[in-house]
């Protein structure tokens, strides 16, 4: 089950970095955001079940970045 959602949360990631290189999700907006958000979480639980705690770090952070993003998107 955990590999299936690492494979959702690197499509989610995937999906957004493209959405974002052609200007349809801009990277600075809740979507983009909101949709890394979910696929970090998505990774890191998968990273974390396998004990790769430098990936589970790293996704924590990115994690960390997009809940900013969206924050200060909302003001």
């Amino acid at each position: 089950m955990f590999d299936v959602l690492g494979w959702i949360g690197a499509a989610l990631i995937l999906a957004a970095y493209f959405q974002a290189s052609r200007n349809v999700w801009p990277a600075h907006r809740s979507l983009n955001a909101s949709v890394n958000l979910v696929g970090a979480a998505l990774l890191a639980s998968n990273a974390l079940h396998r004990g790769a705690f430098p990936n589970f770090g790293l996704e924590i952070i990115f994690c960390l970045i997009a809940i900013r993003v969206i924050y200060l998107d909302k003001k």
